[in-house]
């Protein structure tokens, strides 16, 4: 993949999250990560791409 674009790497990252969000608690903490990590990084990218708001109202924040 070719991350010079913004868009592409948003997505690299919207992919990595989509992936950790589906593993179960015990593969996340083999490899020192949660499910908290994996939504705070869903929602710092929102707020880079200008989506914090969708965000805030989604998640109750």
């Amino acid at each position: 993949m070719d991350f010079n674009d913004e868009k592409e790497e948003a997505l690299a990252a919207i992919l990595f999250y989509q992936y950790v969000s589906e593993k179960d608690n015990d593969f996340l903490a083999a490899h020192n990560y949660s499910k908290e990590e994996a939504l705070d990084g869903i929602k710092r990218l929102a707020q880079q791409q200008g989506y914090g708001q969708i965000t805030s109202l989604l998640m109750g924040t």
